[in-house]
C-alpha cells in the first residue's frame, strides 16, 4: 500500500484552506482538476425505483404541472446548493432503498420536509405550512456517484453501509491508490455532510465536485441526508437525466402543524392517476386525512391560534 501522493495531499489541503466567503470558484475548480485519478462508488437507479420531492406552497399557491414540481429553472438558480452551482441546476429527490431496515426512516416525506423547510428543524419555531409532495418513477437507468465515505453517516442505514463496505472492498484491490483515494473521498464526504446554516458559499466545494462528476458522464450524485444525520438518502440529478428518466406519477398536498419540537403532517389531497404531466387538476381528498382536531391533539395544543 503506497502512501498518500504528495500532490493529492497538497491539493486537498489547499482546498480545505480556501476562504469560501471570498467565492474562490476559479481557484477551487483549478484545484479539483489537479486531484487526478481516484476511486469512487457508482450506483445505478433502475426502472421502478421511486424518488420523492417536496415543495412548500406559498400563500394561495397550487402546483398543477410537472415543471412546477421538478428542478428549479436555470434563471432562478442563482446560488450554490449542496450539489448544484449557479451554472448547473439539479433535480433533488429522496430515495428509500428496497432493503431498508424496519427501524429506518421509511417515509421519504420526512427527509424531504427536513431538507426543504429550515424552520422545521428549529425547535423554537411553530406554525402551519402547506406542502406538496411529488413521487417520480424511474423509467430509464440513472447513473450516479455515491458519496458514502463519511462513516458517521454510512453506519445509520443498511443501504449506505453496504455501499461503504463495497467501496472499501473495491479500493483495496488498488493498493497503490488506496490512501490517496481515501484522502480525497473522505474530504468530499465531509463537504457533503456539512451543516450549512449560514451563507450558501459554504456549499461551493460539494457543488463543484458534483459538477465534475457530471462532466465525467454521470447523471449526478447520491449522498446521505445531513438534515437527518445520515438517516435518509438524497439524490441530485441533472435536468437532462430527470426529463429523460423520470415520470411524475403521484402528487399529494399536505399541511404541516408545528408547535416547537412537536410536528405532524396531515394528508389533504391526492392525484395518483396523472396522465398529462403538463396539466393535472383532478385531486381528491385522501383516505388518510386526519383533520384539524386530531392534528392539534397530536402536537399537544388546543387551537390553531396556538400555532401563531
Amino acid at each position: 500500500m503506497s502512501p498518500i501522493s504528495n500532490q493529492v495531499k497538497t491539493t486537498i489541503d489547499k482546498l480545505a484552506a480556501l476562504n469560501l466567503t471570498s467565492y474562490p470558484v476559479d481557484e477551487a475548480i483549478s484545484l479539483i482538476n489537479e486531484i487526478g485519478k481516484f476511486g469512487g462508488v457508482s450506483v445505478t437507479l433502475h426502472k421502478e425505483h421511486r424518488l420523492t420531492r417536496a415543495r412548500p406552497n406559498g400563500r394561495g399557491e397550487i402546483f398543477r404541472c410537472r415543471d412546477s414540481l421538478s428542478f428549479k429553472p436555470s434563471k432562478y438558480n442563482t446560488t450554490f446548493q449542496r450539489a448544484s452551482t449557479p451554472n448547473m441546476t439539479m433535480f433533488y429527490g429522496v430515495l428509500i432503498p428496497e432493503n431498508a431496515n424496519p427501524n429506518e426512516v421509511r417515509d421519504p416525506r420526512v427527509t424531504c420536509t427536513f431538507e426543504s423547510l429550515p424552520w422545521i428543524r428549529d425547535k423554537s419555531k411553530k406554525g402551519l405550512q402547506k406542502i406538496t409532495y411529488s413521487i417520480w418513477e424511474v423509467i430509464e437507468d440513472i447513473h450516479l456517484i455515491a458519496i458514502v465515505q463519511n462513516r458517521d453517516f454510512s453506519s445509520k442505514m443498511l443501504y449506505l453501509n453496504e455501499l461503504y463496505e463495497a467501496f472499501n472492498s473495491f479500493i483495496k484491490n488498488y493498493p497503490e491508490e488506496l490512501e490517496s483515494t481515501l484522502y480525497v473521498t473522505d474530504f468530499f464526504a465531509k463537504e457533503f455532510s456539512k451543516d450549512v446554516k449560514e451563507h450558501h458559499c459554504n456549499y461551493i466545494l460539494s457543488a463543484l465536485f458534483t459538477e465534475l462528476v457530471v462532466k465525467m458522464g454521470f447523471d449526478g450524485v447520491l449522498y446521505p441526508s445531513m438534515r437527518l444525520s445520515g438517516d435518509g438518502i438524497n439524490v441530485a440529478i441533472t435536468p437532462k437525466a430527470a426529463d429523460r428518466c423520470l415520470k411524475l406519477t403521484t402528487v399529494t398536498e399536505g399541511l404541516i402543524y408545528k408547535h416547537f419540537e412537536h410536528t405532524t403532517i396531515d394528508n389533504l389531497t391526492l392525484n395518483n392517476q396523472i396522465v398529462d404531466e403538463s396539466c393535472f387538476d383532478v385531486f381528491k381528498e385522501t383516505e388518510h386525512h386526519a383533520g384539524v382536531k386530531s392534528c392539534l391533539e397530536s402536537i399537544g395544543v388546543g387551537t390553531i391560534d396556538d400555532l401563531y
